[in-house]
């Protein structure tokens, strides 16, 4: 299979969407049987507004040689929305992270306006893939069909997480003996989309009480 990848943000800019998208396109390449060009802004945000129509016509030239277009996100969704009327026969997915469809329920004009185009966008591919089950729920709020929604997790490069650290350092850094302890660690930005209250008052309650989360 031959798939156009296209990402509105990505490596070497820093963040958890470029990250997942670096790794996805990664994982794709191994497999013999696809093939995928990888269209993507590396510039930030300030350059979403000239990456988007460059991203479509670059795209529209390329797709007839193509199988398949795969967004990295929601937000470049409405460059598949336009192609499918060029290109009938072409398969549209798009992974949809959280604020991909929760950013549709904030206030404000910019807001609004994802909630006119992009969520309409979403809702016009063949196929969602949603990072997260919660991710579904708010999906189905918005109004997009849970059919189109598939849950697939996003994978872990063990090999990336090794460390010549030990228990004895946690110790150190926490100052507090962890024997017997199971630790749950969690990374990222403290926003409240990332579910991290959430987890604390509806999850952890129901754990061991030898687990504990660490939040950095």
């Amino acid at each position: 299979m031959k798939i156009i990848f296209i990402s509105h943000s990505y490596p070497p800019i820093l963040g958890g969407i470029e990250n997942q998208n670096f790794n996805l396109v990664t994982g794709l390449e191994k497999i013999d049987q696809v093939k995928i060009k990888v269209i993507s802004n590396q510039k930030g945000k300030w350059f979403l507004p000239f990456f988007l129509p460059w991203a479509f016509l670059k795209t529209f030239f390329l797709l007839g040689s193509y199988d398949a277009c795969l967004f990295g996100s929601g937000v470049t969704t409405p460059i598949g929305r336009v192609l499918r009327f060029f290109h009938p026969r072409k398969k549209f997915f798009s992974v949809i992270h959280g604020l991909d469809v929760t950013f549709a329920n904030k206030k404000g004009l910019l807001a609004k306006t994802y909630k006119a185009i992009n969520i309409p966008s979403i809702i016009s591919m063949n196929k969602l893939f949603m990072v997260g089950n919660a991710t579904i729920e708010e999906a189905t709020r918005v109004g997009i069909p849970r059919k189109k929604c598939v849950f697939i997790p996003n994978g872990v490069d063990f090999e990336t997480l090794k460390s010549d650290g030990n228990r004895g350092d946690m110790e150190k850094i926490f100052g507090k003996k962890l024997a017997g302890k199971k630790l749950i660690l969690r990374l990222g930005r403290f926003v409240p989309h990332k579910g991290t209250s959430w987890f604390i008052e509806n999850i952890m309650p129901r754990l061991p009480e030898n687990i504990s989360l660490v939040a950095v």
